[in-house]
């Protein structure tokens, strides 16, 4: 595995399990449990508070980046082990005794801190061994004034044929290409494939930094809608089963909800213009044609968001920048999460209504 990769899953551990208070909490509440033995509205706070961390974690796709961190046969994560399922069950036993709460959270608390603690020490010494080498890469980045990116295609359709996934690749560097006149008068380099994942196919690129802080910034804005969408359906729902047949209310949600839709991508096209002006301020050669270029790169950007894929800023050179590399890092992984968790509250036929409206309008696109 690129070394790049294995740092960004151990970052992405380090900030779910430690930086966040879980590793903390958890072994708070274990030292608690003994004062709290014959309380059960004490104990029950206990599996609140680790349910809600657990809960942050098994959303996230650090369960799937522990696979890749750990090889089988060696060390297992403890995100394979059933936790959050067995502490809900625990929580939403109302008939249970205090006697037998106490032992079920304890033996749970106990069993999942043991595969904690076995984790972290491996994070660690992979860690270890791998940092004298990410330092040497981000040196060479450094040099260069480049960003690594890592684009990241989960999607089946692509990743499970070959011939699609020629076609999206293909496509991505046009893509990049125009997304580069739109901003700059010099086109980038050939994409670099790196590796092929298990579940995954990783595409690592290696971009001018201002044109990769950008692209990233437009994932950011892409995320951000879409989580407002999923957000939104997630609260209408209830809102909705109310109308009754209402069609006046149903055709109101229908086009509010057909705009919202929309809004993914016209909210990336307004940050594709709101980057070219900027840019060609500084550098007067750059094409001002950009109307069919700014549809293209949107299309692209949206259909990998709505698709399930993801990107990751994996190196930046080292400067004052390296903060921005931290804080996108943090932002982009938040926001993957809070997507990942609200698509499991959406009905599969609302997602399925929203995968057709973004594919068949890449489609009909492709044929003009």
């Amino acid at each position: 595995m690129n070394l790049e990769l294995l740092n960004d899953i151990i970052i992405s551990f380090e900030d779910l399990v430690v930086n966040n208070g879980f590793n903390r909490d958890l072994a708070d509440s274990i030292n608690s449990m003994g004062a709290n033995q014959n309380n059960i509205v004490n104990l029950r706070s206990i599996a609140d508070k680790i349910e809600k961390h657990l809960n942050s974690i098994y959303s996230s796709e650090l369960p799937d980046s522990l696979l890749l961190l750990f090889p089988p046969k060696t060390n297992t994560p403890f995100t394979n082990e059933k936790h959050l399922e067995k502490i809900q069950s625990l929580i939403n036993n109302t008939t249970i005794n205090v006697t037998q709460f106490f032992t079920e959270l304890s033996n749970l608390l106990s069993k999942l801190n043991s595969q904690l603690q076995n984790n972290i020490g491996q994070c660690n010494n992979i860690k270890n061994f791998i940092m004298p080498y990410i330092n040497i890469s981000s040196e060479i980045s450094a040099k260069e004034n480049n960003a690594i990116l890592a684009i990241i295609y989960k999607d089946k359709k692509i990743i499970k044929n070959l011939n699609e996934f020629s076609k999206i690749l293909s496509k991505f560097q046009r893509t990049i290409n125009l997304y580069h006149q739109i901003l700059k008068s010099t086109s980038p380099g050939d994409i670099e494939i790196l590796e092929v994942q298990n579940g995954s196919i990783d595409i690592i690129i290696n971009l001018d930094l201002n044109i990769a802080l950008d692209l990233v910034e437009l994932f950011k804005i892409g995320f951000k809608c879409y989580l407002a969408y999923l957000s939104y359906k997630k609260i209408l729902r209830p809102i909705v089963e109310t109308y009754l047949g209402n069609k006046k209310l149903e055709a109101s949600e229908a086009e509010r909800e057909k705009n919202l839709l929309e809004n993914i991508g016209d909210a990336i096209k307004n940050k594709i213009r709101e980057q070219h002006k900027k840019a060609i301020v500084t550098d007067q050669h750059i094409d001002k044609n950009i109307d069919k270029k700014v549809e293209q790169v949107s299309r692209l950007v949206t259909s990998h968001i709505i698709n399930g894929n993801d990107i990751k800023l994996l190196s930046i050179p080292e400067s004052d920048n390296k903060n921005t590399q931290n804080e996108t890092f943090d932002e982009l992984r938040i926001l993957k999460s809070n997507i990942n968790f609200e698509i499991k509250k959406i009905p599969e036929q609302d997602l399925i209504k929203l995968l057709e409206y973004y594919n068949n309008d890449d489609e009909n696109n492709e044929k003009q």
